[in-house]
């Protein structure tokens, strides 16, 4: 299927050759997908080496058959969840523009996943049981999630644009389910079978490598789908991981219905927490400066991920564009073999944190490890604000070092938690993050500018920040005193 070109214009760069009658087609030919198969091979040997040194450094945990296959019908389940989840973000962006709707109207799609993911969130964070406890229990959820990206996935097949945002709606609410209730329903059976409580880190550990699986699998198997069909191919292979997703579920998981408890109890606690969370910000704003550390790490994960959002947002149209310009006008990259690519940058991230704080000799701190990285990341996009979408090889290597320090992000950014933020009041910190996290991307992706180098030079001044938070605010500081502690429903 072909894709008019007027499709991927983006910026003005690409004002001219908008203007031509030219269709491109939906994949590249072999010939052209060929390097960025050899460069993903190679980052591919890299995890399986960093995961080898990694496993040889860590001490192995012996467990019972019954728990490995708890184990297997968790991580098979997961495994599901997050192919689906993945199978549609690789193509999502063209699928959109093919529609035939424009630049402005697709980021506008994506602020409303966003919208409805950290809502329902929120809500559901609030209320006694949390999303689980809406759903009639863990389990019910966990199936809810499938159907709800199912039924996401099947939207882009529609060009209405009323479709497509009741499809981005779906979408985001099995996002936040995602990303909550399948953890939520390992750890209550964990717990609910016996099994020792330091097992679950292993779970944890075997979960990393299914999702790097996941992550490189579904990369490449939407690259074949759409080469062999069209871009709106990987959605139907989506959907038909969502099915085997909800056919393990109702074969192999246990759960039992858990209701929403909606009395009067349920609604002073539910009341309770909203007013100790209230307490907590105005605790955070009126701190002393040497207890404010939680209220600058707020500030340092909000501008990051802020960025992140926008990464995934801003790849495909910038790698459209460059690809025009390099390849010429007849051929587009190809969209899930990248995909595969930033997912194994962030995973070789997460490798080399890990590597870094099993190795005898070099162990950075928190502290150095998040300077560092929002260095580069930094670099990284304000390289792409310049040369973005005229140099495609570096453009592309430059969105890998981005993916590069996401992936070292998380972890260092769970130690700066740790350090600064007691475990009491980790859930305000946490809400708070996200509710900045919310206005920032809001702001960038409703106010989208089609001149791609003004997008990345704010994800630059926002980066900017957070290095200067974390250089004159958190290089020195003492862990805070105390904080409210906050509690919310759980998942």
């Amino acid at each position: 299927m072909a894709t008019p070109v007027e499709s991927i214009g983006f910026g003005e760069e690409q004002a001219t050759a908008a203007d031509q009658s030219i269709d491109i087609p939906a994949v590249p030919p072999l010939s052209v997908a060929t390097p960025y198969l050899v460069m993903l091979g190679a980052m591919v040997l890299a995890i399986l080496a960093a995961d080898r040194i990694i496993a040889r450094k860590t001490p192995t945990t012996i467990v019972t058959r019954e728990f490995k296959a708890f184990q297997q019908s968790f991580l098979h389940v997961h495994l599901c969840a997050l192919g689906a989840e993945y199978l549609q973000d690789s193509h999502l962006f063209a699928v959109l523009l093919r529609h035939g709707h424009s630049v402005e109207d697709v980021a506008s799609l994506y602020a409303a996943s966003f919208t409805v993911s950290y809502l329902f969130g929120v809500v559901a964070s609030y209320l006694p049981g949390g999303a689980a406890g809406i759903l009639g229990g863990r389990r019910s959820a966990c199936m809810a999630c499938f159907i709800l990206y199912a039924t996401a996935a099947l939207s882009v097949y529609h060009d209405d644009y009323g479709t497509l945002l009741l499809g981005r709606f779906l979408y985001g609410m099995g996002t936040a389910l995602m990303h909550t209730v399948f953890d939520a329903w390992m750890r209550a059976e964990h717990m609910a079978q016996a099994f020792p409580e330091e097992w679950l880190v292993q779970t944890y550990q075997v979960s990393v490598r299914y999702t790097t699986a996941a992550a490189i699998g579904a990369g490449l198997a939407s690259e074949v789908a759409a080469t062999y069909g069209d871009l709106a191919t990987p959605f139907l292979l989506s959907v038909a991981v969502c099915g085997l997703g909800l056919s393990l579920i109702s074969r192999s998981w246990k759960g039992t219905y858990e209701r929403l408890n909606c009395d009067c109890a349920g609604l002073a606690t539910m009341g309770r927490s909203i007013s100790e969370g209230i307490q907590g910000i105005l605790a955070l704003v009126n701190a002393n400066p040497s207890d404010r550390s939680a209220l600058h790490l707020v500030v340092v994960q909000a501008c990051f991920e802020a960025c992140i959002y926008i990464a995934l947002f801003m790849w495909t149209p910038t790698l459209q564009a460059s690809a025009v310009e390099h390849f010429g006008l007849g051929t587009p990259p190809p969209y899930g073999i990248i995909f595969a690519m930033l997912m194994a940058a962030l995973m070789l991230g997460s490798h080399t944190f890990r590597l870094m704080s099993l190795s005898p000799s070099y162990r950075p701190s928190p502290e150095t490890v998040s300077r560092t990285l929002c260095i580069m990341a930094c670099a990284a996009c304000l390289f792409l604000a310049i040369f973005g979408t005229s140099l495609h090889w570096w453009g592309l290597g430059a969105f890998l070092v981005f993916e590069f320090c996401v992936g070292l992000y998380y972890p260092a950014i769970g130690g700066l938690r740790g350090k600064y933020v007691p475990y009491e009041s980790q859930s305000l910190v946490a809400q708070l993050s996200k509710s900045a996290l919310a206005i920032l991307v809001l702001s960038l992706l409703l106010n989208f500018s089609t001149v791609n180098s003004i997008m990345f030079l704010a994800c630059s001044c926002l980066l900017g920040a957070a290095v200067f938070v974390l250089y004159h605010a958190l290089q020195e500081a003492p862990p805070p005193s105390s904080l409210p502690p906050v509690m919310h429903g759980e998942a």
